[in-house]
């Protein structure tokens, strides 16, 4: 992050002269069956996200809040969050195939959820530094006050106090906590 922060700090302070000459980028997500939530809300899970990126699993996160809150208010809209585009490009039908597989992790039979006890969810999250590369901070902290998260373990490795994910999960708490979910 530091490394792009620097790159773009003088064109988003609106300093320098920048040419740049417009160009189209292509994206081509794959999505995959076996990337995805299990399908009960009562499964305990276990989200790992050690310096290589949590973004996934806020999605995740976001997922589950809806679930959860749409338990509690039957008013709200039964939709799935598969994530918000921020491009301004547009998607062909033949660019994106998604087949029913993709989305399976994401359904639950709404027969059952409304009685099922929600599962815990551990969350270990790393980065280098707490102040300057922990880009989800203020929504994990959210997830936690609701109750969507049930423990948030952080580590930093370039703070004062260098700790690691790893070292997180090896501690005795944490190995008899994991061993009971």
């Amino acid at each position: 992050t530091s490394y792009l922060e620097t790159s773009c700090v003088p064109f988003l302070a609106g300093k320098g002269d920048f040419n740049f000459a417009p160009s189209m980028v292509k994206i081509f997500p794959k999505p995959t069956a076996d990337f995805r939530l299990p399908p009960s809300l009562s499964t305990p899970i276990v989200l790992i996200g050690p310096g290589t990126g949590i973004a996934p699993f806020m999605g995740f996160l976001t997922h589950r809040r809806s679930l959860l809150f749409s338990r509690v208010n039957h008013d709200a809209a039964d939709t799935v969050v598969e994530g918000t585009w921020r491009g301004g490009y547009e998607l062909e039908t033949h660019d994106l195939s998604l087949d029913h597989k993709d989305s399976e992790g994401l359904r639950l039979q709404t027969c059952n959820k409304d009685h099922q006890a929600a599962g815990k969810v551990e969350v270990y999250f790393g980065c280098r530094h707490q102040n300057h590369d922990w880009l989800f901070e203020n929504e994990m902290k959210k997830f936690v006050s609701e109750g969507i998260i049930t423990n948030l373990y952080t580590a930093f490795s370039r703070d004062e106090q260098k700790q690691y994910v790893q070292d997180l999960m090896r501690s005795k708490d944490a190995s008899q906590r994991l061993v009971y979910l």
